[in-house]
């Protein structure tokens, strides 16, 4: 900016030189429209705003990959002039700057460089635990078609805004061949999957254990009329969905703020039969509203119920819970907790836990949402009510109760004195065929 300065301070100087100036007045009159328009994009503000099954949705996120590498955009973008009052790298500079402030407003994108990752490098065939599609990261640097508007995303709490490359907000398709959406109460899937159509629904509260924690996969034979129907429906009124809510307007943004935890933001994923295809990320606001959300989790709701399932536990075709119960508990077990010797030895309803070899405990057992203690109910005070859970049972001496870690492993927890737990193993146990 001082080089430019100085040349318009040379140019008042000559008067042969008039005419440029007016060129180079009208250029950065030009300048600042652009500008405005790089500041009224959707969902920017003018400004850098502070910003995932039921292994998934109720534990993991899907993944939102950082890019390797940060570009911050220059302080200030200045178009060229003219060759005779530009240096030849402010023209390149100013060439650079054009193209990402016309891929921002909406122009035809340029090609992208080959050494930049598209979306479809990013989004591999890889899946998550669940089976939820690993989701494409931001990947778009200014020049190869999308753009980085704000910068400084490693200081807690700044903000980073993408437009990932190719995706225009006008969708002629109607054809869905995948859907995925994924916020904080719940995630769907539909898409092909080890080369069979597969469904994904998961969802609730599974801490609360009151039932609402769903966990459903399906893969529908498309090959049968009936099936088929029901897949048809699904996807119809899955369209309809995102043309009333306009879920392709802003397509290809991205926005990720530093430091938020997970479940602020939502996750919107469409693939069309022609190719085209719909993105949008944010880990601080809503990409899609309530209402659209509510019309995606209604239409696999009725989906399931079609097939015989429910967006409940009880209704869920899938393991939400693996819990231990009186069968897995028989046997000695065996660990330590901070030099000391804990032998416990459960025989049918009974158990017997030793400290050091000294007994501790002889007592009924209670076995409530997963969690091992006595059967003994606690004292309650006046006025108090018994919740109906694990802490209406008193804990055991030492150790305070136990819970399944796998299929020859528990896991002792002390939280009387200090809040740690331990391992006790019971290597008798046989293998279950589904840790083979």
């Amino acid at each position: 900016m001082k080089r430019m300065r100085n040349k318009v301070f040379r140019v008042i100087l000559s008067l042969a030189l008039v005419p440029a100036l007016m060129s180079a007045f009208s250029a950065c009159g030009k300048a600042s429209v652009e500008a405005a328009k790089i500041s009224e994009a959707p969902g920017m503000n003018g400004a850098a705003t502070v910003a995932n099954d039921p292994e998934a949705v109720i534990k993991d996120t899907v993944e939102n990959t950082a890019p390797t590498e940060t570009t911050a955009p220059a302080e200030t973008e200045t178009p060229k002039t003219t060759a005779a009052e530009t240096a030849e790298e402010e023209t390149t500079a100013a060439e650079e700057s054009a193209k990402a402030r016309e891929s921002l407003s909406g122009n035809e994108n340029p090609a992208q460089d080959e050494e930049t990752k598209t979306e479809e490098e990013m989004n591999s065939e890889e899946t998550s635990e669940a089976g939820m599609p690993v989701m494409p990261g931001p990947v778009v640097q200014p020049g190869d078609g999308g753009g980085i508007i704000s910068s400084g995303y490693d200081m807690p709490g700044s903000s980073r805004d993408y437009y990932l490359a190719g995706y225009s907000e006008e969708i002629k398709s109607q054809d869905i061949v995948m859907f995925s959406y994924v916020a904080k109460d719940y995630v769907v899937f539909y898409g092909p999957k080890d080369d069979v159509i597969y469904v994904s629904c998961r969802g609730g509260d599974a801490s609360a254990r009151d039932g609402s924690a769903f966990a459903i996969a399906l893969t529908p034979d498309l090959d049968d009329p009936a099936e088929a129907e029901k897949v048809s429906e699904l996807l119809t009124r899955l369209q309809k969905a995102v043309v009333s809510g306009n879920v392709s307007r802003d397509n290809g943004h991205t926005h990720e703020t530093s430091g938020l935890p997970w479940g602020i933001g939502d996750t919107i994923s469409i693939e069309y039969e022609s190719g085209e295809k719909i993105y949008r990320y944010s880990n601080q606001y809503r990409n899609v509203n309530e209402q659209t959300a509510s019309l995606f989790y209604d239409a696999f709701h009725d989906y399931v119920k079609k097939c015989g399932l429910d967006f409940t536990t009880e209704g869920s075709n899938l393991q939400i819970y693996d819990d231990a119960d009186e069968e897995f508990v028989q046997g000695t077990w065996k660990g330590e907790h901070f030099g000391d010797e804990f032998v416990v030895t459960f025989e049918g309803k009974n158990v017997k836990i030793y400290k050091d070899g000294v007994l501790t405990d002889d007592c009924e057992y209670s076995i409530t949402n997963g969690i091992i203690r006595t059967n003994e109910l606690i004292t309650l005070k006046e006025g108090e009510k018994y919740r109906g859970d694990q802490f209406d049972y008193e804990e055991f001496s030492e150790i305070s109760e136990l819970t399944k870690h796998n299929y020859f492993t528990m896991d002792a927890y002390f939280m009387k004195d200090s809040s740690s737990s331990c391992w006790l193993q019971n290597f008798d146990k046989p293998n279950p065929e589904k840790e083979n």
